[in-house]
């Protein structure tokens, strides 16, 4: 990994913005547990991946979403009025960059290192989605996994994210080691 291509960012649960009170978003968290129950959402969001972002090489396939989760990544759908829009991920022990092999351990125990989010223009429920779930997401992985802070980095050219992220309470902040 390239640090000057990326921007860190970490996002304490003090500081993080209060939720958005919107009882049509929700999220489901799959695992390596019970990822069959969701397999045709999963088989969705790959279409659209495969759609959306045809030049991107490394996008996941189901073979690959099945990886990260036995690996120990745990996918978090994205839900409006009960219909799958999108999905992020996370794990709870190490930095990873691809969902399903090891960066770096995450070293202090009370972080989650999030990323991957995505949410195809055509699933987009509302102008304002995006941003409703980021905020709503990043609190609903903090209670799920019981951490009190995020990691995450994003590509220097993903201004969206940075831009929810400094919207959510998240501050540059690098944690990353260059090996």
């Amino acid at each position: 990994m390239n640090l000057s291509e990326i921007t860190q960012f970490k996002i304490d649960k003090k500081n993080l913005i209060n939720k958005v009170p919107d009882d049509r978003y929700s999220f489901d968290f799959i695992t390596s547990e019970n990822f069959e129950y969701h397999l045709a959402t999963l088989e969705k969001l790959i279409y659209y991946s495969d759609k959306r972002l045809s030049s991107w090489a490394e996008r996941p396939n189901l073979d690959d979403v099945v990886e990260r989760l036995k690996f120990g990544s745990i996918c978090v759908l994205w839900n409006f009025e009960g219909d799958t829009k999108g999905w992020t991920w996370f794990n709870t022990d190490k930095v990873t960059t691809d969902w399903k092999s090891s960066y770096q351990p995450l070293r202090d125990k009370k972080v989650v290192f999030v990323g991957g989010a995505f949410m195809p223009i055509d699933l987009r429920p509302e102008n304002n989605s995006g941003r409703v779930f980021y905020i709503n997401c990043y609190r609903a992985i903090l209670d799920y996994s019981r951490k009190k802070t995020i990691y995450i980095y994003f590509d220097n050219w993903n201004t969206v994210t940075e831009r929810y992220t400094l919207r959510c309470g998240g501050e540059k902040y690098n944690y990353l080691l260059n090996e």
